[in-house]
């Protein structure tokens, strides 16, 4: 049997595991995962998304690995067409299509007697094991336990969800539409039954305070901090009403990590000034060339989250939700020092 040694590139964790099924199912080789940069390494699915990056092309330049991609969308799958790519529809496509596709990705491959089709991997049927929570010793329950989506107790009020956050000891069940979320504050964990690039906007979460997790296979665990970081970058909220000082300044001490395609390039760039320097919305608005409302709500999700910290005591919020060094540790704060991860004292990150 032929050993193939594959890596993907630009995946969210649910999306992998969905390709390495497809792969893994499709063929009678020996699958071995590596990085895309180890030697020996036969192809790489790379996220078409990522293939006018500068990065990802220098990459595929010098690679001497088989490279195709994948694709949701048709726009970023022309992309791939153009560049000469061999490109899968993400997830739906003919044995052909899969067939063709996989000659260009390996070297050599064996296939299987019975390939795996699109209806094989529709959402729920891939599923990733959800870690048990030792800590508080409490296991995942059935599906039936779960909490329902439409409940007399759902809060809307996402200033009173992010206060509840900056608590310990806390377990919230969140939810819009289909889209569902478990939080474990103390273990700064978020359990979703959704993709990355999926996740709702903070201020069209109902939610509630509940008492343990409940949670099926389907769901699967994400940092809290960027988790939360996302949510409220994405949303809808009028951040001129969140009085954020016009002439504190901010220091960046935790690089944010955007998970969605929408805003990335603006948040790295917001979070490159931030970095070099103590800023004020001002100085960033200057510098970007973006909009107020584009650098407070920046500010305001890194505050939250715990990627921004307010330099000088003289800066005072008049929200109480993103508290000033002088009050109480933010609740990533806390994590980062519980966890020994970081300390808080707002220190220069060193690059």
């Amino acid at each position: 049997m032929k050993t193939q040694y594959l890596a993907l590139l630009g995946f969210f964790p649910p999306v992998e595991k969905k390709i390495k099924h497809v792969i893994e199912n499709s063929l009678n080789d020996n699958i071995v995962w590596s990085s895309a940069t180890d030697e020996g390494l036969c192809g790489v699915v790379i996220n078409a998304k990522f293939l006018l990056s500068p990065h990802i092309a220098n990459y595929i330049s010098e690679t001497s690995a088989n490279v195709v991609s994948c694709y949701k969308k048709s726009e970023e799958g022309k992309v791939a067409i153009d560049a000469g790519i061999p490109a899968l529809k993400l997830f739906d496509f003919t044995p052909d299509e899969l067939r063709t596709w996989l000659l260009a990705l390996g070297e050599d491959v064996s296939f299987s007697e019975k390939m795996v089709k699109k209806e094989d991997i529709e959402r729920t049927g891939i599923k990733t094991k959800v870690k048990e929570i030792k800590q508080k010793e409490i296991k995942p329950q059935p599906t039936v336990a779960r909490v329902p989506q439409k409940d007399e107790d759902l809060c809307e009020n996402y200033s009173l969800l992010i206060d509840n956050l900056e608590k310990s000891k806390q377990y919230i069940y969140a939810v819009s539409e289909n889209c569902e979320t478990w939080i474990d504050v103390d273990n700064n964990a978020a359990h979703i039954n959704y993709d990355l690039d999926s996740i709702p906007k903070i201020d069209e979460l109902s939610w509630k305070v509940c008492d343990t997790l409940s949670f099926d296979e389907s769901f699967y665990e994400v940092q809290l901090d960027l988790w939360l970081f996302e949510s409220i970058w994405l949303s809808n909220i009028d951040i001129d009403k969140h009085v954020i000082p016009e002439n504190s300044k901010y220091q960046l001490c935790r690089w944010p990590r955007p998970l969605s395609s929408w805003g990335r390039s603006e948040v790295l760039r917001l979070a490159a000034f931030a970095q070099y320097s103590d800023s004020t919305i001002k100085c960033l608005k200057k510098k970007t060339g973006y909009s107020g409302n584009l650098v407070r709500r920046f500010v305001y999700a890194a505050l939250t989250s715990g990627h921004l910290t307010i330099v000088g005591s003289n800066a005072k919020m008049k929200s109480k939700k993103i508290p000033t060094d002088t009050e109480k540790l933010r609740l990533i704060d806390r994590l980062r020092q519980k966890f020994g991860l970081s300390d808080t004292s707002g220190e220069r990150i060193n690059t």
